[in-house]
């Protein structure tokens, strides 16, 4: 199984979402749909209405059957630590813009979104903060533009849905569906994932993949949704780092080239443990397998957990 590591892939910034006004250049993004663009072309998604969070009464959260999204009924806002409970800060790189909030039962308040969110220019997305919701949102599957920011994904996407994804025929960014239910328990459209990342900040279903055939779009990697305990695999992009190649160390899930997993050093002969504790093994086709490593043999990648039928064949070259 993959290496339980931190999901280092996720301190990079996603590139057909936010981006530094003062950037000429191109950047990659943190996950999924990660397009470049420049700083100079970047299209504002056009006037954000600001509202302000008034007390109510708080209801009994309700859930959409069809969505398995959790909706709050219009209940009391999450105001941030210094006890403010408004967004409406005028838009700047490093504003403290809006209050904390949980993007799974998205409880801001009424014309609002809780998006991922940080307080410095790079790095993780270590909270998630309330922030305008576009007027005339895109909905999932449409393309979407986000505002040049880095401590916010600010974006034109319905309040259910993130800019993330990429058409696979365009190549162009869309907004993908967030996770709907519960983190224990998420829900998603078919032929996709949830990528639960950065402790429940960044949510997204992403389309899931075979790795044997890397059936992602271009550009895209066909890897496990988690470190810890995968249960199927989803497309995202790499950042602008080199890929290891077959037994080279590695430290996250995007690390390692097309066709291969991050894995612990120890299942391969050939790679060492005392460079790195992750290493890059290769997929196999347990109806035909196959293994490069010395005494490795081709293993159901999913362990004793029942994998998704597509990838009932899926498995992982490692020593008994």
């Amino acid at each position: 199984m993959p290496i339980a590591r931190p999901l280092a892939l996720l301190a990079l910034l996603t590139a057909c979402g936010p981006e530094s006004p003062k950037d000429t250049g191109t950047s990659t993004g943190d996950l999924p749909g990660t397009t470049t663009t420049t700083a100079t072309t970047v299209q504002e998604p056009g006037p954000l209405t600001t509202t302000t969070a008034t007390p109510t009464t708080t209801l009994a959260p309700t859930t959409d059957p069809s969505t398995g999204h959790i909706t709050t009924g219009g209940g009391d806002f999450i105001h941030s630590p210094d006890g403010g409970g408004e967004c409406n800060a005028p838009f700047g790189e490093y504003e403290v813009r809006c209050a904390q909030c949980d993007p799974w039962s998205q409880n801001c308040p009424p014309g609002q979104k809780c998006v991922p969110a940080r307080d410095l220019d790079e790095g993780p997305w270590t909270r998630a903060a309330c922030v305008p919701l576009h007027p005339e949102p895109a909905h999932p599957g449409e393309p979407c533009v986000a505002e040049p920011t880095h401590t916010r994904i600010i974006d034109d996407c319905d309040l259910h849905s993130i800019c993330l994804g990429v058409d696979p025929v365009t190549l162009g960014p869309v907004c993908v569906p967030l996770c709907g239910g519960a983190p224990e328990a998420p829900v998603c459209p078919a032929g996709s994932a949830c990528f639960n990342s950065n402790d429940g900040n960044l949510i997204p279903c992403l389309p899931t993949c075979e790795p044997l055939a890397n059936t992602c779009p271009e550009g895209q990697l066909c890897i496990p949704d988690s470190f810890f305990d995968p249960d199927d695999l989803v497309c995202l992009t790499p950042g602008e780092a080199a890929l290891a190649q077959q037994f080279e160390p590695c430290d996250d899930l995007l690390g390692c080239a097309a066709g291969l997993a991050c894995a612990d050093a120890a299942l391969a002969v050939e790679c060492d443990p005392q460079q790195s504790d992750g290493c890059c093994l290769p997929y196999c086709d347990l109806d035909a397998p196959a293994c490069p490593g010395v005494m490795q043999t081709c293993q159901p990648f999913f362990g004793d957990s029942p994998p998704p039928p597509e990838l009932a064949h899926l498995g992982q070259c490692r020593l008994p």
